[in-house]
């Protein structure tokens, strides 16, 4: 998990909230993401976008991410809170 995974969750959520989040993210393997660690860290940082503080949508975006991740990172990409990166 990346530093930047592990800050949003310290950021968004409540100290007690902390250690379900990360187990919860955790839920999501390297096979569930046809074996990219680039998108196994882009899946988790969509649903901690997507997820907005509220540990009931990460347990629901993990469901669905290890259905096919390709539609949580999609979700992501369109939420208008994410600011496109440009230089």
């Amino acid at each position: 998990m990346n530093k930047w995974i592990k800050q949003k969750v310290i950021e968004e959520f409540k100290d007690s909230e902390h250690d379900l989040v990360i187990n919860l993210l955790a839920k999501i393997h390297l096979n569930d993401v046809w074996n990219s660690a680039a998108d196994l860290d882009s899946t988790q940082e969509s649903i901690l976008i997507l997820a907005k503080g509220s540990v009931h949508r990460v347990r629901s975006l993990v469901k669905s991410a290890k259905v096919d991740f390709r539609d949580v990172v999609a979700a992501a990409s369109t939420d208008p809170a994410v600011k496109p990166k440009l230089p």
